[in-house]
């Protein structure tokens, strides 16, 4: 069982591991019923990544695995776990209490992959509800970002509108990662806001 006072510990060190990383994550892997570190995601600043199923949860792309390539490929750096960890692809890094700190190995640096085709991409933007991507000359092909697809998300190029495509990237059926035509200049992805954002904002007022 994982104390509460281990998450200080914990979270003090996964800030200071992953100081200056914009788009690295952090995967919790504990018993499904260990309730005391549902707010674990408040003391970092890391995003999460659970490992195991999540009852609130509806989203049509929902990865629940601890398979290590999907760890790689979501950019997990670390693995938090209450566990000893056999799995090839994690290194014990740390040990906090009853807490242990897994690196995983050979993690994908940017959450951009060039699928098809061939072309120098640069993350310039990597924020909760915009990714700004730069594709140099030459650039042909489809881009693979690996962020789950989901309806709200808007693609555009040098301000013209793309079609948002979703690849499981091979790791199974609930993965959704988006997948864009790649062509030189500024792709940006939006996450633009609809009328079942704005009725929940009213319902929250009203309740």
């Amino acid at each position: 069982r994982l104390e509460a006072e281990d998450q200080a510990q914990v979270a003090a060190w996964l800030d200071e591991a992953m100081a200056g990383d914009e788009v690295g994550r952090v995967a919790l892997w504990l018993p499904p019923n260990l309730h005391t570190w549902v707010a674990f995601g408040r003391r970092v600043d890391a995003p999460l990544y659970k490992v195991g199923y999540t009852p609130a949860t509806l989203f049509e792309f929902e990865p629940r695995s601890g398979d290590v390539a999907l760890l790689r490929a979501l950019g997990v750096r670390y693995v938090v776990s209450s566990s000893v960890r056999l799995e090839p692809g994690l290194r014990l890094v740390r040990t906090l209490g009853e807490a242990r700190i897994y690196e995983v190995l050979d993690s994908l640096p940017t959450p951009l992959v060039v699928t098809e085709g061939a072309g120098a991409v640069t993350l310039t933007a990597f924020e909760r509800e915009r990714i700004e991507i730069e594709a140099g000359p030459g650039s042909a092909g489809r881009l693979r970002v690996h962020v789950s697809a989901f309806p709200r998300w808007r693609a555009f190029r040098d301000g013209q509108p793309l079609v948002i495509d979703v690849s499981d990237a091979g790791l199974g059926e609930r993965i959704g990662f988006m997948e864009v035509e790649l062509a030189p200049g500024t792709t940006e992805l939006r996450f633009v806001r609809g009328w079942p954002e704005r009725l929940g904002w009213f319902c929250a007022v009203l309740g």
